[in-house]
């Protein structure tokens, strides 16, 4: 029992040693939107990564980078007159993505297609009104974008709103 608790007390010490000297390096929190060896930061609406600070190197993403992913919402009519839309996401330009949205609207037989909404690396959701008005919202994390879109919704007095499409269009690393 003795030599356990000895070793146990020899384990604790060397951890609390290494934690002292700042040698956290063995553990670093990794999140699914940046590279190995980066944490994400969020400034002005616009998502970057950084590096780790003492993550020594990078993972051998150096030579990588971000590219913006760009998205488009188009409302349109149905044939039958009700309230519809169609969208692009991912894509390399807002033009591209404008294009896209706008072509996969008309390619679907829906009328009067205009686009309502285009942002690039976040969320976009639509909402959906009792009487069928739909509402969309964005944002960089998807929860925001539903309570935006929701927002709007319980807002503008449309009686049950539902969320009915959320996707997503988030930078991309290219390394």
């Amino acid at each position: 029992m003795f030599s356990f608790l000895r070793l146990s007390v020899f384990g604790l010490t060397v951890v609390l040693f290494w934690l002292a000297a700042g040698r956290s390096d063995p553990v670093h929190a990794q999140s699914g939107t940046c590279p190995p060896g980066y944490y994400p930061v969020n400034g002005g609406g616009v998502m970057g990564c950084a590096p780790i600070p003492g993550g020594g190197s990078a993972g051998g993403y150096e030579s990588g980078y971000w590219a913006d992913r760009y998205a488009t919402v188009v409302w349109a009519r149905a044939q039958d007159g009700s309230p519809t839309f169609s969208w692009a996401t991912r894509s390399a330009d807002q033009t591209s993505s404008n294009m896209t949205a706008m072509q996969a609207c008309r390619g679907q037989g829906f009328l009067d297609c205009r686009v309502a909404l285009q942002f690039a690396n976040g969320y976009f959701a639509i909402a959906r009104a009792e009487d069928g008005t739909l509402y969309a919202g964005s944002a960089f994390e998807a929860g925001s974008a539903k309570k935006q879109a929701l927002g709007q919704c319980r807002n503008d007095n449309r009686g049950k709103c539902k969320i009915i499409e959320v996707q997503r269009s988030r930078a991309e690393w290219i390394g």
